[in-house]
């Protein structure tokens, strides 16, 4: 992994795509459980329903105006945010908006920082 500012180490905080070596071995055994197949197919209710729901609502849409366009990647973005709540959280994206919010400016934080260069002692 290059290394990183001081600024992106502190937003990116300890998190699996940020380690190396025995660390990221140790945080990838903790969650590989979420991964395992009887987990996964204990989600595809939860996923079905999220991707009903989209269905649902690009129907409504439709059906107020035919010529409607649909930006299909924001929806597709909703709807991943929605599957992550409901099956990691119990909550739907909606409910949870605020904090996928947030992780969008982290984000656009975190790039701003890597565009930015840190020169130790200064700042």
């Amino acid at each position: 992994m290059p290394p990183q500012n001081r600024i992106t180490r502190q937003l990116l905080g300890g998190g699996l795509g940020s380690l190396d070596g025995e660390e990221w071995e140790k945080h990838r055994r903790i969650i590989n459980p979420a991964f395992y197949i009887e987990q996964l197919k204990g989600m595809v209710p939860t996923v079905a329903d999220s991707a009903s729901d989209m269905i649902k609502r690009w129907k409504e849409r439709i059906g107020h105006d035919s010529e409607r366009e649909i930006e299909v990647s924001k929806e597709f973005r909703d709807l991943t945010a929605d599957i992550i709540s409901r099956t990691a959280f119990g909550s739907s994206y909606v409910e949870g908006k605020h904090i996928f919010d947030m992780q969008v400016e982290q984000c656009n934080l975190i790039i701003e920082s890597i565009r930015t260069i840190y020169i130790p002692g200064f700042g």
